[in-house]
């Protein structure tokens, strides 16, 4: 029993261990990818500071980055908040009426989403209809930080803001000829302040393609696919770029390889089957 469990031991410490459907923790030191680490940078190098309206995962982390200085909406130790507030935070994810009333009652300076999350597009949605004017000012792989127009970082949200670029409310073939040329520029910027995540990537080639700058686009989409990051909602959205424009062959290699980390996600499978079945 002792060498299997010693056997066991070394086998988790080399490959790591399931974590989630698509994903396995390596050990190590450090924190994992999945830690919103820049997104939290971009708190503290900017100056945000207060309360936040956060994503469930996000907050420990950002308790461990701030207290006392920031204080989360919620965080793992749920039974804490009590079931009441648990319940008006829940609502608050997918509905804009609940999400205005608990921004207001929380008195929110800022909104921190870990965007990849399984349904969240509900929440981008019912953020971009709270009034107010709440834009994202900051993404990468792993959260999107969103700030009031009007409230006391109004001058950081009028510098830093996204007018087109949400990377929970991408949608590949959205975009006109014009807003492909802006969403360009702000996929330049993005890029750059996110030091080259995947997502902002990932919206320059849409922009490029938009655009009609075809060949930058397949460059660009050529170093993603060699560097192949461990993300398949990545692999997925190159996938439906290529399908929202009937390039079926090419949709169904990207989409297979997001398949092939995440076999558990419904609708890139329906995605995959309109694509390979139209080839």
């Amino acid at each position: 029993m002792t060498g299997l469990l010693a056997a066991l031991a070394a086998w988790f410490a080399l490959a790591g261990y399931p974590y989630s459907p698509s994903g396995r923790r390596a050990m190590g030191l450090g924190v994992g990818g999945g830690i919103p680490v820049a997104a939290a940078d971009y708190l503290e190098r900017t100056g945000v500071r207060g309360n936040g309206f956060n994503t469930y995962g996000s907050g420990a982390y950002l308790i461990y980055r701030f207290h006392p200085a920031v204080r989360v909406a919620m965080d793992s130790r749920n039974d804490v908040y009590g079931e009441a507030l648990y319940a008006d935070y829940t609502r608050a994810l997918v509905s804009a009426p609940d999400l205005e009333r608990m921004l207001a009652r929380i008195d929110a300076s800022f909104l921190f989403i870990e965007w990849p999350q399984s349904g969240i597009a509900a929440t981008a949605q019912a953020i971009r209809s709270v009034p107010g004017g709440w834009r994202p000012v900051y993404f990468d792989d792993v959260a999107v930080v969103y700030l009031k127009e009007s409230g006391p970082y109004a001058a950081i949200a009028r510098r830093d803001r996204y007018d087109l670029l949400d990377p929970a409310l991408f949608r590949a073939g959205s975009w006109s000829a014009d807003e492909a040329a802006a969403a360009l520029r702000e996929a330049d910027r993005a890029v750059h302040q996110s030091d080259g995540s995947y997502i902002a990537r990932v919206m320059r080639i849409e922009a490029l393609r938009g655009a009609g700058r075809t060949r930058e686009a397949r460059a660009d989409e050529a170093r993603v696919v060699a560097e192949d990051p461990p993300l398949a909602h990545i692999h997925a959205l190159l996938g439906l770029i290529h399908l929202a424009r009937g390039e079926n062959d090419e949709a169904a290699a990207r989409l297979r390889r997001s398949l092939a980390l995440n076999p558990y996600s419904d609708g890139v499978r329906e995605a995959y089957a309109r694509a390979a079945g139209a080839r």
